[in-house]
């Protein structure tokens, strides 16, 4: 599937902070790709090796980048949003990571 950055919105349209810095699609698709594995357990260092590998390609969108993203990769990468983040972040995510953007 492929996927484009986008800039996450408040209830009002204006764009979501952290800091003072945007908080884009891709940021979240990065942040969630290098958090550490659920319950403290740690990732396998070939698990751990993919999820940087996918980081460093989530990246690219943060340049402008259309990227592909993979079926397994997606359903890894919403289930970390629903764990690390809040409603209005995931109520925005989801719906890009299935194509409804």
């Amino acid at each position: 599937m492929k996927f484009v950055n986008k800039v996450l919105i408040d209830l009002e349209g204006n764009p979501l902070k952290s800091g003072e810095v945007e908080l884009t699609s891709a940021g979240v698709l990065v942040n969630c790709a290098l958090m550490p594995a659920e319950g403290g357990r740690g990732y396998s260092a070939a698990v751990a090796a993919s999820r940087y590998d996918a980081a460093l390609t989530l990246n690219r969108l943060a340049v402008g980048e259309s990227v592909d993203l993979t079926l397994e990769l997606l359903a890894s990468l919403k289930q970390d949003i629903l764990r690390a983040y809040t409603p209005i972040v995931v109520g925005q995510m989801l719906p890009l990571l299935d194509g409804q953007h």
